[in-house]
């Protein structure tokens, strides 16, 4: 916030007046990674911080592969000895369009003040370690204390994408062969601060910025329309206690968030599942509109197989570490969705572990065969045993939403239809107890389910209204 204040026929700006990313360690500063005026010289002049409400934009973002290690806070009109500290603010990073569920960020290195370039203001530098802040959003919250001398919290965000070369002309979205040709294309002995082929700022364009950027090809920033407010208005699951919302997607906007993965983690585009399933999954089974993600089964071969349907899956890329991604341990998850019916079609919402070892269980929220939408079946895997709720019967699921959830805890899973529970497993046997991540797709065929035949409806639709995620307080 800035205030204004009339002192002697002079005005003058009180609060927050300038708010800065800059490449510390870097050929700008001398390559120093400490606090001091060199760090000037480093400012970022082609990256504005965003202001809540704003869309994010290539003028938010860095492509520095060191990451977001230096933000600098102009504060005029200071009470006099007011020491600034890390006390003073507030940091959380995150890749999603949803700051309030964010993660708190890593602590900074260090906040130092000095007299700033601008009018008399305190310039506050804030470092963190090299790469401990990379490929993602970083919201900045001045706290309103009595060092700072706010009315109220002032907030703004700044973006790193690693070695996406136009970051600062181009889309942030995602980092793509243009990226890495961009500096091999444009090679230079000597590049200013605002050139965006010099990827690690080292004052020059060479073959290392293009390595950088391949080094990081795929990785995605979100970039899809203004950060929303507060998630807290959510209703709470339909359990008893304190529950905090760690994650929600309402599908509101065009295109995916890409914390949502289209693939299996071990593929990049799509995935041919085999084991008896006869589609592959890619993004072309995938589509939002009207507030709901449409998760779409075709008749079409589009990689040697018979169909071609969704998937949507937060557990990231494994060759991708920097891939957006989001999993939890013990919480209740619970999705709103319509499932299509149709023989040989297969619905289902599952979980599986962050670590990508896959032998360590599974957990399926719910799995319907397209054929009976009136029957669900909830297991929990572990290694090759299972532990199985087939005998639920409800109304035909595929008439209209229903909500689907479970209640995943470390001596206990319990399903839930509609907010109230159809099944239950106990005993720390069946209990995976390592993070996982959330799993939507609709397949055709697998084991079990039988073909498709001619009195399947294809285009076939999962459509899914909301996944969110609780944890207790």
């Amino acid at each position: 916030m800035t205030g204004v204040e009339r002192l002697e026929g002079r005005t003058l700006l009180s609060g927050v007046v300038g708010r800065h990313l800059f490449y510390n360690h870097s050929a700008f500063d001398g390559r120093s990674a400490r606090p001091d005026p060199r760090d000037d010289n480093a400012v970022a002049t082609t990256v504005a911080a965003l202001l809540p409400g704003q869309p994010p934009s290539t003028a938010n973002v860095t492509s520095y592969p060191r990451g977001i290690n230096g933000v600098m806070v102009d504060l005029a009109d200071l009470a006099p000895g007011a020491a600034i500290s890390a006390a003073d603010f507030g940091f959380r990073v995150g890749n999603s369009g949803q700051p309030s569920l964010w993660q708190p960020a890593p602590g900074p290195r260090s906040v130092t003040a000095r007299p700033s370039l601008n009018g008399g203001a305190t310039r506050v530098t804030i470092i963190w370690r090299d790469r401990s802040v990379r490929n993602t959003w970083l919201e900045v919250t001045v706290l309103a204390s009595p060092a700072t001398g706010l009315a109220a919290p002032d907030v703004f965000y700044f973006g790193n994408l690693v070695g996406d070369a136009a970051a600062e002309g181009g889309t942030v979205e995602r980092v793509t062969l243009a990226d890495v040709e961009a500096p091999a294309a444009n090679l230079t002995r000597a590049a200013t601060i605002e050139n965006p082929n010099d990827v690690d700022r080292n004052g020059r364009v060479n073959r290392a910025d293009a390595r950088a950027a391949r080094r990081n090809l795929g990785a995605e920033l979100y970039a899809v329309g203004p950060f929303g407010g507060t998630v807290d208005s959510a209703p709470a699951p339909p359990l008893a206690g304190l529950w905090n919302l760690v994650f929600r997607d309402e599908f509101a906007s065009d295109p995916l968030d890409p914390v949502w993965h289209p693939a299996q983690y071990w593929d990049h585009s799509f995935t041919v599942v085999g084991g008896g399933e006869l589609e592959a999954y890619d993004r072309s089974g995938l589509s939002l509109s009207d507030g709901l993600l449409h998760i779409t089964a075709r008749n079409e071969d589009t990689h040697g197989v018979p169909y071609t349907s969704g998937l949507v899956m937060t557990g990231g890329e494994q060759a991708l570490p920097a891939s957006p991604r989001f999993s939890f341990l013990y919480g209740y998850l619970e999705v709103r969705a319509k499932i299509p019916a149709g023989r040989g079609l297969w619905p289902a919402v599952w979980m599986m572990p962050a670590s990508f070892h896959d032998d360590v269980g599974e957990l399926d929220v719910v799995e319907i065969f397209g054929g009976d939408p009136t029957h669900a079946i909830f297991t929990t895997h572990r290694g090759n045993r299972q532990d199985v709720h087939d005998d639920w019967t409800g109304p035909d699921l595929s008439k209209d939403f229903h909500t689907f959830g479970v209640d995943w805890q470390p001596d206990h899973i319990a399903w839930f239809v509609d907010g109230v529970e159809v099944a239950r497993t106990t005993g720390t046997q069946w209990v995976v107890h390592e993070a996982m991540y959330p799993i939507l797709d609709l397949a055709v065929g697998g084991t079990g389910n039988p073909q498709p035949d001619d009195t399947t409806p294809f285009p076939a639709t999962m459509d899914v209204d909301y996944v969110r995620v609780w944890q207790g307080a």
